[in-house]
């Protein structure tokens, strides 16, 4: 008989009828290779996030009575960033926020600010 059993493709030439797995071009690996490739030992690649003294000299710099170790937390962030690479951008914000704290502070007790209070 003619056309029996079924052609693989089915009667328009598509995908074969009833075989779900073959669909999608999807192969599985044979059993034992990994599927992803193996990386060999060496040191971890550096990280590009901002340093943790940057964002800690930020905040510190942000509260008036804490100014100035913010400014010092800020300076060595900045150092690291500049080490290996990472963003400055906060350090460098810590840095001007805690400069503009000094530069009241000394102007506040150069005027007698205290005092007058």
């Amino acid at each position: 008989m003619a056309g029996y059993p079924p052609q693989q493709g089915g009667q328009y030439g598509g995908q074969p009828q009833g075989q779900y797995g073959q669909q999608g071009g999807y192969q599985q690996q044979p059993y034992g290779q990994p599927g992803y490739p193996q990386q060999g030992y060496g040191a971890p690649p550096q990280q590009q996030g901002t340093p943790g003294l940057a964002i800690a000299g930020f905040i510190l710099a942000l509260i008036p009575c804490t100014w100035w170790l913010g400014l010092i937390f800020s300076a060595i962030g900045l150092a690291q960033a500049n080490k290996r690479g990472a963003g400055k951008g906060l350090a460098i914000a810590g840095l001007v926020i805690g400069i503009l704290w000094g530069v009241l502070v000394i102007i506040n007790i150069a005027t007698g600010g205290l005092d007058r209070m």
